[in-house]
């Protein structure tokens, strides 16, 4: 037990210190040369004022046999010096690597120290939580708790390639807490944030801020591997860096892209058949061919497989299980199963933005628009500056469409295509509504837009519509238009 004028205020120290003498492992020592409270000043206490490091000092080597003594060892074992350590860095791995250090209690109070360290052990599980990438467990980093170090420095020593620090500040009934996102290769700092609310439930208000984190982290995190991935030599692309190439043709949403995408998941599968993103990739390709090919049963059959073997793969990443969920959508599968992987998917990374979309987005299509608009709406809220917001968008247009809401769901269509000129449903929708409104002329505009990337507007309408009355709504639409 160190002891200092300060700690023998601490309340917490002195229960820890209570603890061990009851357990009868009380080694003790001040570093100020304070008096340790009572009972403790009854129990020897060496003192280590000005110690600089000298190992032959008095009260030094007390320590030292005293920790000797309990440990079980001698003193000459305990005084050698240890050999040259640094802190365990990450595993090798193809996932980017990120840590979270021990956050800074700013609050001038030394008892709230375990709020700080709640607060980062909350945010590694948050991250953890994604799987699409690596997080070092908090007591790695916790090695360089105190040290005055650069990003690249920590990034070197933790062998992480992405750093998240911050701080609390705990006044009165009010706590505010910053975050930061750092790249180690450089330094810079990739995202910040702060949080402020009032401590009625501590545990709560950590939950919520790590949630919230994890969730403006991870889309983060993923346009920065996709334009690092875009960077690297093509002799050294791995399958992850296949992947995110991948995954920035995807978001394009043209057929041209879609297509490509499909070679380089086909790649980085022939790397390794068991990478489940490329996996789950392939799944939603076919998928979407199955709405407009001619050989829809081949390409709904294909979607089936490779999902089936990326759920096999990872049956616990939530990536994986909404983006088949999705798959499954788009290839006309049961959409009741589709639901309950899109929640599953949203159950393991409860802060994940794109759980949240394909959870709404499968209940739109299912009919259960109320339910499905409020998890679109909570996945744009922890939308912090994705690469997707026009599909949050979109879906939230379809469901308004199905209840008429004719004006919103255009307004929604349009602001969708606007941020992604390419993406279909947005198209299709804002398509139909200026059909019902009488603009026949925009309609068709609209729709042969859509038509050219290759979309049938048949099949596309038995996949956006599972309810009959949704259905035959839209279909009225298409037929003012002129398209049925």
């Amino acid at each position: 037990m160190i002891w200092s004028a300060e700690a023998a205020r601490s309340h917490w120290v002195r229960a820890e210190a209570d603890a061990a003498r009851e357990a009868g492992t009380l080694v003790q020592l001040t570093i100020d040369g304070a008096t340790p409270p009572m009972p403790f000043n009854q129990i020897q206490c060496a003192d280590l004022k000005g110690w600089a490091g000298d190992q032959d000092a008095a009260g030094w080597r007390k320590i030292v046999a005293s920790v000797a003594e309990l440990a079980g060892g001698s003193v000459r074992e305990a005084t050698e010096p240890p050999a040259p350590t640094r802190p365990p860095t990450a595993p090798p791995s193809d996932l980017p690597s990120v840590a979270v250090l021990p956050f800074a209690n700013l609050s001038g109070d030394p008892d709230q120290d375990y709020f700080a360290d709640g607060m980062d052990e909350e945010i590694v599980a948050g991250l953890a939580r994604s799987k699409s990438f690596l997080v070092l467990d908090s007591g790695v980093s916790r090695a360089l708790r105190g040290r005055n170090i650069s990003p690249q420095g920590a990034g070197r020593l933790l062998g992480v390639r992405y750093l998240v620090d911050g701080s609390v500040r705990r006044g009165a009934a009010r706590v505010r807490i910053a975050v930061k996102l750092s790249d180690t290769h450089d330094g810079h700092q990739m995202w910040a944030d702060r949080f402020e609310d009032t401590l009625e439930d501590v545990f709560a208000l950590q939950d919520r801020v790590a949630m919230s984190v994890a969730g403006a982290i991870e889309p983060k995190l993923l346009a920065t591997e996709i334009a690092r991935s875009s960077r690297a030599s093509p002799t050294s692309l791995r399958a992850y860096d296949l992947h995110m190439r991948a995954l920035a043709l995807l978001f394009t949403f043209t057929a041209e892209n879609i297509a490509a995408a499909e070679k380089l998941w086909d790649q980085a599968v022939a790397l390794d058949p068991a990478f489940a993103p490329a996996l789950a990739g392939l799944a939603w390709v076919h998928g979407a061919y199955s709405i407009s090919a001619r050989i829809r049963e081949r390409h709904q059959g294909l979607s089936k497989q490779f999902g089936d073997r990326a759920v096999s793969a990872a049956p616990d990443v939530s990536f994986v299980l909404g983006t088949v969920a999705d798959a499954m959508v788009l290839a006309h599968a049961d959409i009741d199963i589709a639901i309950t992987l899109a929640d599953r998917a949203r159950g393991l990374n409860p802060g994940s933005q794109q759980a949240w979309f394909h959870s709404g987005y499968a209940r739109v299509v299912a009919g259960d628009l109320e339910r499905g608009v409020d998890q679109l709406q909570t996945s744009l809220r922890l939308d912090a500056g994705s690469l997707l917001p026009a599909t949050r968008l979109a879906w939230i247009g379809v469901a308004r469409f199905s209840q008429r809401r004719l004006d919103e769901a255009l307004a929604l269509a349009k602001e969708a295509a606007s941020l992604a000129p390419h993406y279909s449903p947005a198209l299709v929708i804002s398509g139909a509504c200026l059909a019902v409104k009488g603009d026949i002329e925009g309609a068709r505009k609209s729709l042969k837009a859509c038509t050219a990337e290759g979309v049938d507007l048949a099949s596309y309408a038995e996949f956006m519509f599972r309810r009959p009355d949704h259905l035959a709504y839209f279909r009225e639409a298409l037929a003012l238009a002129g398209e049925a």
